[in-house]
């Protein structure tokens, strides 16, 4: 599910010849490489970049401070990276970046806040889990410290409004994962996931489920064959997702829309769609 796991497990699968297909890795450290790694999550190079536009261009920010989950560096550094990399393009500074252990249980949120702060940034990008991204959020208004948030994809569940509660109110994120999809198969697939789980669906559980619809359809191409399934995979085209549609190349790298989501009012709002460019 994390990056930081594909990349551990990479070098396993390279050895014994096993297919790795994952939801939700999205780290630029996997791509462009003829392999036996597949997924359904664009690289986050695209989300990153959104994000640094929308808060330079839009938000009028020019120094903005990162909080970043060292625990999941293959995600969460490179996240931070090229945010710095794409907001220093356009003149303006992510630093400093902070690495935290999300699994030390001592973790002070509120030390590793105040030091941002005193850096006198004028935003704040947090790249963590739901959870985490909630208490950092919480610390920053415990603190005073009324400046706009953002956040990376990995903070997009209900876990973040029910845990952040008001601190999380105006943070912004960028996300493959619409919401307010309308389609027939996403409501379909949406009224089945709240009779069974009592909630709605997040981007996990979208992703996961299409993973299951791309590795089925390719098992039945490949005829059940293990050997031919990784070529079947390899073959560039277009999946119907439940939401949009999805493109596949032959080094299983996706592209897919990407979607600018703020919280507003304790739900995820769409403010923008981004169409890739083919």
């Amino acid at each position: 599910m994390t990056s930081w796991e594909a990349t551990a497990a990479y070098p396993l699968i390279t050895e014994t010849r096993t297919i790795l297909f994952s939801p939700t890795t999205s780290t630029p450290d996997l791509s462009g490489q003829a392999d036996l790694f597949f997924r359904l999550i664009p690289v986050h190079d695209a989300q990153s970049a959104a994000l640094a536009q929308y808060a330079y261009q839009t938000l009028g920010l020019r120094r903005v401070a990162v909080l970043y989950d060292a625990d999941n560096r293959a995600f969460a550094e490179t996240f931070a990276e090229g945010f710095a990399r794409f907001f220093g393009s356009l003149g303006g500074s992510a630093e400093p970046r902070i690495g935290f252990s999300s699994t030390h249980l001592n973790a002070d949120f509120a030390d590793l806040v105040a030091e941002v702060r005193a850096a006198r940034s004028d935003g704040l990008l947090i790249v963590a889990s739901s959870f985490d991204a909630a208490l950092i959020a919480q610390q920053t208004r415990l603190q005073d410290w009324n400046i706009p948030l953002l956040a990376s994809n990995w903070a997009y569940t209900p876990e973040l409004l029910s845990n952040g509660g008001r601190a999380v109110e105006g943070l912004l994120l960028s996300s493959h994962f619409n919401q307010d999809c309308s389609t027939p198969a996403y409501l379909d697939f949406k009224r089945r996931y709240e009779e069974a789980y009592g909630q709605g669906p997040s981007f996990v559980s979208l992703l996961a489920y299409e993973t299951i619809q791309v590795l089925a359809e390719g098992l039945a191409a490949a005829d059940g064959q293990a050997d031919q399934l990784r070529e079947e995979l390899s073959r560039p085209r277009e999946f119907a997702g439940l939401c949009d549609r999805v493109l596949l190349d032959e080094y299983g790298d996706v592209q897919r829309n990407l979607y600018l989501v703020e919280v507003q009012g304790g739900s995820f709002v769409i403010h923008q769609t981004i169409e890739p460019v083919p």
